[in-house]
């Protein structure tokens, strides 16, 4: 199946992709029910186009309504509260990012684009280089209400870029080294944690039990298993009963990654006895830990 058949199979069905025409650099779509120029939803979503081309964060925030969503490859809603540092971070990341329409269809105040995405991607601290380039088919959904974008909805082939994230990525400055934590909820934690130190000999626990080990250099680590409470809000925002917890190298860096990859990453970095802790959230919702921990743990 090609590019674009597959990208096909990806729209909605509301759109006539049989009834698509090229769009030349330049040209005029005509809608098929007349509305005002000034709001024409062919001609803001080539003008929001220009913007993500010209990098101009500004001029894309003026054409989003407080209504506007950005849903991605996906299917993660952005709210347009998180527009602004979200096309920033993303436009560092691919600084030369680029789309190419050459299909346009309106129904409305619907607007499908059909083309391709490029860029380069750059590593935190990195440069642009060409072993970094990706392109993928793709394509954009767009509804525009009143001159203003209240969606930006993108379908394209996520694989090309992570790809090329992967083999960017340095494995020793900054990534998971192991486990740092297993985390659940019980109904009775002291209880059950009792049974398991009987059962299973674990060691006594203090703020959870803490198994000790030796890195791969030789150098110290442990891991920390415990039980919460039903209650707990510790796990927020997820609805999963447990939580992972990650030992890593470098955890600002980390960080960097995982925003630029769209992650929900809390704000606040937590400075603790044994290290720094911050939280983040997978596509699927699952809430984890990041740990960088101090010499000795």
């Amino acid at each position: 199946m090609g590019n674009r058949s597959r990208l096909r199979v990806l729209l909605p069905l509301t759109f006539s992709i049989a009834g698509c025409s090229p769009v030349l650099q330049g040209s005029s779509v005509t809608p098929k029910s007349p509305v005002a120029p000034a709001t024409d939803p062919g001609a803001i979503s080539r003008r929001f186009v220009a913007a993500i081309n010209a990098h101009d964060v500004d001029s894309l925030v003026s054409l989003m309504s407080p209504q506007y969503v950005f849903v991605d490859s996906l299917g993660v809603r952005y709210p347009f509260q998180v527009a602004r540092e979200g096309w920033t971070q993303y436009f560092a990341m691919v600084p030369d990012y680029r789309i190419e329409v050459d299909q346009v269809t309106v129904e409305g105040n619907s607007v499908l684009l059909m083309g391709k995405a490029a860029g380069t991607f750059v590593p935190a601290g990195g440069a642009v280089e060409a072993k970094n380039r990706w392109e993928t088919p793709a394509a954009w959904k767009a509804l525009v209400q009143g001159g203003r974008l209240t969606l930006w909805q993108v379908f394209s082939d996520n694989e090309p870029i992570r790809q090329v994230m992967r083999a960017a990525a340095s494995p020793t400055t900054s990534r998971a080294t192991g486990i740092g934590g297993v985390f659940f909820k019980a109904t009775d934690p002291k209880k059950l944690t009792a049974w398991y130190v009987e059962q299973l000999g674990f060691p006594p626990p203090k703020y959870g039990v803490r198994f000790a080990w030796r890195e791969e250099d030789g150098g110290p680590g442990s891991t920390t298993w415990a039980i919460f409470p039903r209650n707990s809000t510790y796990f927020d925002p997820t609805v999963a009963p447990f939580m992972i917890n990650y030992r890593v190298k470098n955890l600002d860096e980390v960080l960097a990654r995982l925003r630029r990859a769209g992650a929900r990453v809390d704000e606040k970095i937590d400075q603790e006895d044994n290290g720094r802790f911050c939280w983040a959230v997978d596509p699927e919702g699952n809430r984890f830990e990041l740990w960088e921990p101090k010499t000795g743990y």
